[in-house]
């Protein structure tokens, strides 16, 4: 008998891969079924699903999300991990997604270091801020940056990304994912790179093993999730 699968998804962003191993443990310990895609261009996936924010804070949100992109490609690069989870049960759609929501807070709790930021400065641009440190009397302390005026922006590691555990959130963002390509048989890792990936933390120094065997399963899961949404 059929069993109907509850569905949603995690990005891990660039700044993430190298935490994948214990993610990974939080993802097994928490949902029935996961999923990995490698997503090659993190930053056009992550543009489209961000479009209401472009709608609703417009150009000045346009210009520093660019700004934290350009800081996070010169650390991290762009290839970032996919993984749709779902189960196989009877539980509450709403729990569900509140629980996918609960999950990404737990990780970026462990995992994400509030202590370090990225500062970036967009040069192109005429100089308008500029950052002062100051110890505890007020007084001004010497740094690379006093004086220097720029288009400073201070950007925190979060490491993931999941929905709102709202439904039109879970709903359009799944949608996007699935009407842009991103999870298909090509971008699917096996259980060869999965064990590649686990063991070292990046994507990088290896490609898909395009001869391993896998299921055909990605059009399965893009025609379960849009039979969902």
């Amino acid at each position: 008998m059929f069993m109907k699968r509850n569905y949603s998804y995690f990005i891990i962003k660039p700044d993430g891969v190298r935490f994948i191993n214990r993610i990974y443990i939080r993802f097994n310990d928490s949902f029935q079924e996961i999923r990995l895609f490698r997503i090659e261009d993190y930053e056009s996936v992550i543009k489209k699903l961000y479009f209401r924010h472009y709608q609703a804070k417009g150009d000045k949100f346009a210009k520093s999300f660019e700004q934290y992109l350009y800081a996070s490609r010169s650390l991290f690069g762009k290839q970032a991990l996919l993984a749709i989870v779902a189960d196989k049960s009877n539980e509450d759609y709403d729990e569900f997604r509140k629980k996918v929501y609960n999950t990404k807070m737990a990780i970026r709790e462990e995992f994400a270091n509030m202590n370090v930021s990225i500062i970036s400065n967009e040069i192109s641009q005429e100089p308008n801020n500029y950052i002062k440190i100051v110890n505890q009397d007020g007084e001004e302390i010497q740094s690379v940056y006093s004086g220097k005026k720029g288009n400073y922006r201070i950007s925190k590691l979060n490491i993931i990304h999941c929905p709102d555990s709202d439904l039109q959130s879970t709903s359009e963002e799944l949608k996007i994912l699935c009407d842009i390509g991103v999870i298909n048989e090509n971008n699917l890792l096996g259980k060869k790179n999965i064990d590649e990936l686990l063991k070292y933390g990046t994507l990088n120094g290896f490609e898909p093993n395009d001869k391993e065997h896998k299921p055909n399963i990605s059009s399965f899961v893009v025609h379960d999730i849009v039979q969902q949404l």
